[in-house]
């Protein structure tokens, strides 16, 4: 016998001896109190033939069911435990990534110090010399204004003085000195000539 039906017929007759003394306890119909073996013995071999249909024409469809629900649940659990390497894989991955991404945004802003450093310098730098060359051009336009300025004092002193010339030389020299100076003045121009 197999396994399954020597298991059937095991749990057949603990059926039976385990409803005895309830049978005993007055379970029974008529003015009989004994033990109703032999309603007990029918029912064990019915419940016998039972097992034994289920087992002969069942069990082998329930033990493929079973064989294949545990294959199923076996490949089930195989496939966990690969999703599970390949989440752990993965999530090792986003963190290493996550790592490095954090090291490089240091590393930015690490030179983004340095670069506005460095900027701050050239822009002061840069400063500096824009304000010495408006200093020495200050400088410069202040001595061209003041060259102009004394130029300028120069010409007018000198169209002054042209003036107070003319104005002395007219009260002063007659229509006969002017003859002469015209004179002299034409002589000494036909010379150079």
């Amino acid at each position: 016998m197999n396994r399954t039906v020597l298991s059937a017929v095991k749990v057949a007759f603990l059926s039976a001896v385990a409803t005895a003394p309830a049978f005993a306890a007055g379970g029974g119909h008529g003015d009989d109190h004994g033990v109703p073996w032999m309603s007990i013995g029918l029912h064990a071999i019915n419940f016998g033939i039972l097992l034994f249909v289920l087992v002969k024409f069942g069990g082998p469809a329930i033990k493929d069911s079973l064989h294949g629900r545990a294959l199923t649940i076996k490949r089930d659990i195989q496939e966990a435990a690969v999703l599970k390497q390949e989440a752990q894989a993965r999530h090792d991955e986003l963190s290493a990534r996550l790592d490095k991404v954090a090291g490089e945004l240091e590393s930015i802003r690490h030179q983004a110090e340095i670069d506005g450093a460095n900027e701050e310098q050239r822009m002061r730098a840069s400063a500096e010399a824009a304000a010495v060359r408006i200093a020495e051009t200050a400088q410069r336009q202040i001595a061209d204004e003041t060259a102009r300025a004394r130029q300028a004092i120069r010409e007018e002193t000198v169209a002054q003085a042209v003036e107070l010339a003319e104005s002395i030389l007219r009260n002063n020299v007659n229509t006969d000195d002017q003859k002469r100076l015209a004179g002299e003045f034409l002589a000494s121009v036909g010379k150079v000539g």
